[in-house]
């Protein structure tokens, strides 16, 4: 009676490993389908959101640099789930500083949205201080008026 429970035993881990193999297979089979199956690599890329401070083709080009560029010298990151989109946020935000957020959104099976709110910039860059208009180095012409005309008008008041 002892050696039918030692030989039960045996079968049962021989099926586990088995099973185990072919689980680890199986998985390893979806991995590559998911990196190097064109079908749901990116294909189209579209911005949403008033495009006033910024221009679409230049957020589309970020966006793109940073999908071609691969992972590991030969993994390419052109697939949905492997899209850097933590990366092209950074990257959009600190191109573009009038833009309050960006959303990266994935839609399968082939396509990336970015929407983008806008900051409201009345009065970006302006200080006021002791009555005397000081307008900071860094600050973009985003008005459309000229900084000097600006100062001249703060002065009259």
């Amino acid at each position: 009676m002892k050696r039918r429970l030692k030989k039960v035993r045996r079968k049962s881990s021989l099926k586990r490993i088995i099973f185990a193999g072919l689980f680890f297979c199986l998985l390893a089979g979806l991995g590559y389908l998911a990196v190097w199956w064109p079908k749901i690599w990116i294909e189209d890329v579209q911005v949403e959101g008033k495009a006033v401070y910024y221009s679409v083709t230049n957020i589309k080009e970020i966006a793109w640099q940073k999908i071609g560029r691969p992972l590991w010298r030969k993994v390419p990151r052109q697939s949905i789930i492997l899209v850097p989109i933590y990366q092209i946020k950074k990257d959009i935000l600190n191109k573009y500083p009038e833009i309050k957020t960006v959303e990266v959104v994935r839609h399968l099976p082939r396509s990336l949205v970015i929407k983008i709110e806008e900051r409201d910039i009345s009065g970006f860059g302006v200080r006021l201080r002791g009555g005397r208009l000081r307008v900071g180095s860094r600050t973009p012409n985003l008005l459309g008026v000229r900084l000097p005309t600006l100062r001249r008008l703060a002065l009259k008041k």
